[in-house]
């Protein structure tokens, strides 16, 4: 989401997350599942979270919205990236949820899911990581990285993000 957009609420359940690789994931996830109801709303990182929120509550339809599900990676620390979330929530006089994956009550349930879930650090690159860890392609990835910390002695910040897309090419 974003104000330079022409964007509208197109349907009555709304997924927000960070940004279009989560949107072009969880889209084509649920072309699999068969569910046609949510919408997907990328923000462009976790820090938009409040203005992208305060935006959200101005669109017309608004109103219409009857959940919404917030999505962030833990990153380093689950507990306070659900903070985060709550925080914004609040700014935006939005309920807030007791715990992850527990929805509020109020005329738009909210729930919240830190990924990689279970309070545990990472991302939802953890998540299919994890998934591929027995594909021999992996150690291929694994190696690639190796290489690159030995050359050049520095990795990429978001290591799990960057061995996704190298596995997937």
């Amino acid at each position: 989401m974003n104000e330079k957009k022409e964007f509208k609420i197109e349907k009555t359940k709304l997924l927000i997350v960070e940004g279009e690789d989560e949107r072009r994931f969880f889209n084509r996830w649920f072309i699999e599942l068969n569910i046609e109801d949510l919408q997907v709303l990328p923000i462009g990182g976790k820090t938009k979270l409040p203005s992208e929120l305060k935006i959200l509550k101005k669109l017309p339809n608004f109103s219409t919205v009857q959940s919404i599900g917030i999505l962030s990676d833990a990153d380093d620390d689950a507990a306070a990236a659900f903070q985060s979330v709550c925080s914004a929530l609040e700014n935006n006089n939005l309920d807030i949820p007791q715990k992850e994956i527990t929805k509020t009550t109020g005329n738009q349930s909210i729930a919240v899911l830190i990924f990689p879930g279970n309070g545990l650090p990472g991302s939802l690159e953890n998540i299919f990581l994890d998934s591929e860890k027995n594909n021999p392609v992996m150690d291929c990835v694994d190696n690639y990285f190796e290489c690159i910390k030995e050359k050049q002695r520095a990795l990429p910040h978001a290591i799990g993000k960057a061995k996704v897309h190298t596995f997937l090419a």
